[in-house]
């Protein structure tokens, strides 16, 4: 049986803890449900290692006579555990609270968590790790990266009679130095019945030689690759499958020999990834930018100006919320883009907190060459009484078309704006400006 816990598996088993490995405590059962990790635990009363699990959903009401300090024992859900079975070992990491039934008839526990790793034969410390893999749909067709080429052999008649496969994967693209981030191809090959399949892989990777450095080190650096590509493609574009690596988890012969790292898969609480985006829909891709430095620019930049990327960003990924409040969204994360432009041009920080939202749309305008088909004018003027319309109670509302267009306006001059900030070449901005689908959406509605 595979070691998986995809949504809806139920697996039952013993678990070790990190005070003290070589124990067991068994009866356990694992639940992955799409929302957490479950460990459901069932006892007949308090007695020996099960008075250590009901001490685990004990809250601070709760009083114990060996222990009244609170300080002998754990008390909580523990930051790590592994949970074991005949399908192998589950790291469990990143406690999201407990539950705790009592009855005539015993006690039931259930520990909950949010990210499992599915490790080896070994009880590795998962809580920091060593290397992060991270597959993201899209990536492969906006970097350009290809592992097959197919060659045809044609006969007179111009007919394809055979089709010969050359599969290598090429080396790894390094996009910084920090954690070793790079972009490394691969490849699988798979067969079902009379198909046979090539799937060209590419993965973001980070990985450090020396201690293990924490989770969020390594996927700060994933995910700004991820939103890299969906403000180039403007789609709720999401990793896929996860791996993760620890210098304590080793693979080995069957002698015992070790020979490198294990990549473990990870597994968390989330939905099926979103559709990838044709690679036509990018307005601008890997070469456009010059590649690696292109994607050092952007860590830089998304530094500086987190505080307007951020919810311009979020706009990607949730389109749920009413127009009004997504065009507000967008408003503010243009608004503190300006205000950190102002800053960059050496005004003082009392300064930029006097200009008004038009002056600082102004600002993020002349910050560009390549600009949407309409004046500037119309879209600060516009834009302007869209947010305040939204804003203040007393400002007459901006209507459904209004916002809508506003809405895009502003999508769409925020992309351009990062495009231009990374590097892109005015004149191959503008041609491909001319064929992105937000723009024309633009022109067509006009």
């Amino acid at each position: 049986m595979e070691n998986e816990l995809r949504p809806g598996t139920l697996r039952v088993g013993w678990i070790h803890t990190e005070r003290n490995r070589e124990s067991v405590i068994e009866g356990w059962t694992l639940q992955a449900d799409g929302e957490l990790f479950r460990l459901i635990h069932a006892s007949r009363g308090f007695f020996g290692l099960r008075d250590q699990v009901t001490r685990w959903a004990s809250d601070g009401s709760t009083g114990w006579g060996d222990d009244p300090d609170r300080t002998k024992y754990q008390y909580g859900p523990p930051e790590i555990l592994w949970f074991v079975d005949s399908s192998g070992c589950v790291t469990l990491t990143k406690p999201a609270g407990f539950g705790h039934r009592r009855s005539g008839y015993g006690d039931r526990v259930e520990l909950r968590y949010r990210r499992a790793v599915l490790g080896g034969p070994t009880l590795t410390d998962y809580r920091r790790i060593n290397g992060l893999r991270s597959e993201l749909p899209g990536l492969r067709g906006w970097m350009a990266v290809a592992t097959t080429q197919p060659v045809s052999t044609l006969d007179n008649e111009g007919k394809v009679v055979s089709v010969s496969f050359s599969v290598t994967a090429p080396a790894a693209v390094r996009l910084t130095r920090n954690l070793n981030l790079e972009a490394r191809p691969s490849f699988s090959t798979r067969r079902d019945g009379d198909t046979f399949a090539v799937d060209e892989l590419l993965y973001i990777q980070s990985q450090v030689r020396g201690p293990a450095r924490p989770w969020d080190e390594h996927l700060v650096l994933h995910r700004a690759v991820r939103d890299l590509l969906r403000v180039s493609s403007w789609m709720p574009m999401s990793f896929g499958k996860q791996f993760a690596s620890h210098t304590d988890d080793r693979q080995r012969t069957a002698d015992g020999k070790s020979f490198g790292p294990r990549w473990s898969g990870v597994e968390t609480p989330k939905s099926s990834p979103p559709p990838v985006p044709d690679r036509h829909d990018f307005l601008f891709r890997f070469g456009d930018i010059n590649g690696g430095p292109g994607v050092r620019r952007w860590l830089r930049l998304r530094s500086d100006f987190w505080r307007g990327l951020a919810p311009l960003l979020d706009l990607v990924e949730d389109r749920r919320a009413p127009v009004d409040i997504r065009v507000a969204q967008a408003a503010i994360g243009l608004d503190a883009i300006g205000y950190q432009l102002v800053l960059e041009s050496g005004r003082t920080p009392s300064e930029a907190r006097r200009m008004s939202h038009e002056s600082l749309l102004r600002r993020v305008w002349r910050d560009m060459s390549v600009h949407p088909d309409v004046k500037q004018s119309y879209w600060v003027d516009l834009g302007n009484r869209c947010y305040q319309g939204t804003k203040h109670a007393d400002r007459e509302s901006a209507s459904l078309d209004e916002l809508l267009e506003v809405e895009k306006l502003h999508q769409l001059v925020f992309r351009l704006w990062v495009a231009q900030r990374l590097g892109m070449e005015r004149g191959v901005l503008a041609d491909r400006l001319s064929t992105d689908s937000m723009s024309l959406s633009l022109s067509q509605n006009r």
